[in-house]
C-alpha cells in the first residue's frame, strides 16, 4: 500500500481534498500525515485546520503512519489475509451499516467553489454529484481549463479478449461469471504468485454518448469524435484474488464523469475532474467494504456490484437506460518477486494531472521558464533557418565537438 497516497498533489489539490472531505476521518487521517511531511506555510496552515477537523469530529484516531493500516482494507501481502476488525465501527462506536449505506448530496459554499459529501441512508436516496463552475481567467487560465476539458471527455475503450491474452490475461464477462473469485476454474495456478481482479463497474456506449454530446454542443467540423466506436465503463476496482477490495485501487473513468456533467448544462466544472473524482473515490470505497456479524471483511458479490453500479450511475448523473450491466472483470495473475496490485492501462488521459499541475503553477505564479516559454508567456527569440544558414547551424551541432567514434562492429 501506498505510505503517502497524496505525495504526488500540490498544496491547491490537498487543499481541494480537505474541503470535499471534513467528515471523512479516513481522508482527513491521510491529509495529516501527508502534510506533517511538508514545510510550506500554506501546508503548515492547511495542517492546522486538518487538525482542527479531526478534534471537532471527536476521532479517537491518531494520524497513523501508513494510511495501509487501515483495518477496512485486507494489507498487501502475497496473500492477503481476512481482518478482524471492523472499519470505523469499534473505533468510534458508530453503526458501521448506516456509514457503509451513506450516499451523497451536494452543497456550494459561496466563499469557495467546492462541494461536501453529505450522509445519507440508502442507495435509493443518491443525489448526482455535480461539480461546481467556475469561470476562468483570461489568458493561460483559460487555455489549460480548455484543454483539461478536452483530455477529460477523451474516451477510453474497454479491453478486448485478445488483447488481454496476448499478455497473460484473461477477461470474463459477469454475464457467464458474475463472481469469478469463487469459481476453482480462476484460482491460482501452477507458478503464479499472486491473483487479482480488475473489475470494470457497468459500460456506456461511446456512440451514443458522444451523439448525444454533440447534439448538446454542435460542432461543424467533422473529426475522429463523430466516429468513436466501443464502450467505456463508469469506474474500475481492484480485487485480491477472494474478490476482497483493496485500499487506494478505485478509478474514475473522466469521461463518464465529464458526460453526466454536460447532461446537466454545466461544461464550466469539467476543468474540476480531478478534485471531484478524489470525492468520489473516497465515497465509492466506503461502498466496498461490507462485514458480517464477526467484523470480518466479505468478497464483493453480484449484489453488490449491481448495487455499486447503481449508486455510479446516480452519482455521476448518467442516464440509467444508457448503462450496460453488469460489466466485466479481469484476472490478472503474477509471477516471480513482483505482486503489486494493477491498475488500469489508459483509463483516463494522463495529461489530466500535468495539466493540473501546471495550472496550479500558474495561479501560485511559480512557473518555471520551460513551462512559460511553452505557454507561450515568455520571450520569443528570433527565428533561424537553419536550412539557409550554415553558420547557425553549425553553431547549434557543433559538429567538431562529434568524437570520432562508432558503434562496435565487424
Amino acid at each position: 500500500m501506498p505510505d503517502r497516497p497524496y505525495f504526488n498533489l500540490s498544496i491547491s489539490e490537498l487543499e481541494q481534498l480537505f474541503n470535499s472531505s471534513t467528515d471523512n476521518q479516513s481522508t482527513l487521517l491521510a491529509l495529516s500525515t501527508e502534510l506533517s511531511r511538508r514545510k510550506t506555510p500554506r501546508a503548515k496552515s492547511l495542517a492546522k485546520k486538518v487538525g482542527d477537523r479531526l478534534t471537532a469530529n471527536q476521532n479517537p484516531f491518531r494520524p497513523s503512519k501508513s494510511v495501509s493500516e487501515n483495518p477496512a482494507f485486507p494489507t498487501m501481502e502475497v496473500r492477503p489475509s481476512f481482518t478482524e476488525t471492523a472499519m470505523a465501527q469499534e473505533a468510534s462506536g458508530s453503526n458501521t451499516s448506516e456509514t457503509l449505506s451513506s450516499s451523497v448530496e451536494v452543497k456550494t459554499s459561496p466563499t469557495n467553489e467546492t462541494y461536501q459529501p453529505i450522509r445519507q441512508d440508502g442507495f435509493d436516496s443518491v443525489t448526482p454529484l455535480l461539480a461546481p463552475e467556475s469561470d476562468t481567467k483570461p489568458g493561460v487560465d483559460s487555455i489549460l481549463a480548455a484543454w483539461l476539458t478536452l483530455e477529460v471527455l477523451t474516451p477510453q475503450a474497454l479491453p478486448r479478449t485478445s488483447e488481454m491474452e496476448a499478455i497473460g490475461r484473461t477477461l470474463v464477462q459477469f454475464e457467464e461469471h458474475p463472481e469469478p473469485w469463487t469459481s476453482q476454474r480462476y484460482w491460482r495456478r501452477a507458478r503464479e504468485r499472486a491473483v487479482f481482479w480488475m473489475v470494470y463497474l457497468g459500460e456506456l456506449d461511446l456512440s451514443r454518448a458522444t451523439e448525444s454530446i454533440l447534439t448538446m454542443y454542435p460542432d461543424e467540423a467533422i473529426d475522429e469524435r463523430a466516429m468513436v466506436r466501443g464502450n467505456t465503463t463508469l469506474a474500475v476496482i481492484v480485487l485480491d484474488e477472494r474478490g476482497l477490495p483493496l485500499e487506494s485501487k478505485t478509478f474514475l473513468s473522466s469521461f463518464a464523469w465529464g458526460y453526466g456533467q454536460i447532461r446537466a448544462g454545466r461544461l464550466k466544472s469539467l476543468a474540476s475532474f480531478p478534485a471531484a473524482e478524489l470525492a468520489i473515490k473516497v465515497e465509492l470505497e466506503k461502498r466496498l467494504v461490507r462485514q458480517d456479524d464477526h467484523g470480518k471483511i466479505l468478497p464483493l458479490s453480484k449484489a453488490d456490484i449491481a448495487g455499486i453500479i447503481n449508486w455510479l450511475t446516480r452519482t455521476l448523473n448518467l442516464p440509467d437506460e444508457e448503462v450496460i450491466r453488469p460489466g466485466l472483470a479481469i484476472r490478472v495473475p503474477q509471477w516471480g518477486n513482483f505482486n503489486e496490485p494493477p491498475e488500469p492501462e489508459l483509463l483516463n488521459s494522463f495529461y489530466i494531472s500535468d495539466l493540473l499541475k501546471a495550472r496550479s503553477a500558474f495561479a501560485d505564479k511559480k512557473v518555471g521558464r520551460a513551462l512559460s516559454a511553452y505557454m507561450d508567456q515568455a520571450p520569443i527569440r528570433p527565428r533561424q533557418d537553419a536550412i539557409r544558414d550554415k553558420a547557425a547551424l553549425a553553431t547549434t551541432l557543433m559538429p567538431a565537438l562529434v568524437p570520432s567514434v562508432r558503434w562496435p562492429s565487424p
